[in-house]
């Protein structure tokens, strides 16, 4: 599929000095590259902005975006972003409980 953008001069000039340094690349392959990278760090911010601000798990997280579970963990561990999956009110009821699921009692 092709797409096409604009770009004025300024932003023209910085993206060839970029495709410069990239020797060996076409202009198109070049041009990819940048792009993936570009949304590849917009996913990183977005992992960050969806666990803190929106409150989702890492599980939501992963499927919303399309990876791993474990590359949202990297992330997160990454920006320093503590990590409890656990809602509160949920890891504050299993605290409560005198017994956990899978617990067999003692005689």
């Amino acid at each position: 599929m092709t797409k096409s953008i604009r770009l004025d001069l300024e932003e023209l000039a910085r993206v060839q000095a970029t495709i410069e340094l990239m020797p060996g690349a076409s202009e198109a392959g070049a041009l990819k590259h940048l792009l993936l990278l570009g949304v590849a760090a917009q996913n990183r911010d977005q992992i960050v902005l969806l666990y803190t601000r929106d409150r989702m798990s890492t599980g939501e997280i992963a499927e919303r975006l399309g990876v791993s579970r474990l590359d949202v963990l990297h992330v997160l561990e990454e920006r320093r972003v503590k990590v409890l999956d656990t809602p509160v009110e949920a890891f504050q009821a299993d605290l409560e409980r005198t017994t956990l699921p899978g617990s067999v009692a003692r005689p």
